[in-house]
């Protein structure tokens, strides 16, 4: 949780991390793979954008 939560209450939900409200269970978003294979490569490499969003290989990777 940070001072998002903490001012705008449970109905956003964003972040690495899904927190279960009542039961305090943390569980991994799909982007937290995203992010973590980011930092493995120390930047975005083609395969990774052209896998996670193929619209944008061409106007990132000219």
């Amino acid at each position: 949780m940070d001072n998002f939560e903490w001012a705008e209450g449970w109905g956003a939900r964003f972040g690495l991390l899904q927190l279960d409200p009542v039961t305090q269970e943390r569980t991994p978003r799909p982007s937290a793979a995203v992010y973590a294979a980011i930092a493995r490569a120390n930047g975005l490499s083609r395969d990774l954008v052209a896998a996670i969003a193929p619209d944008l290989t061409s106007a990132l990777f000219a």
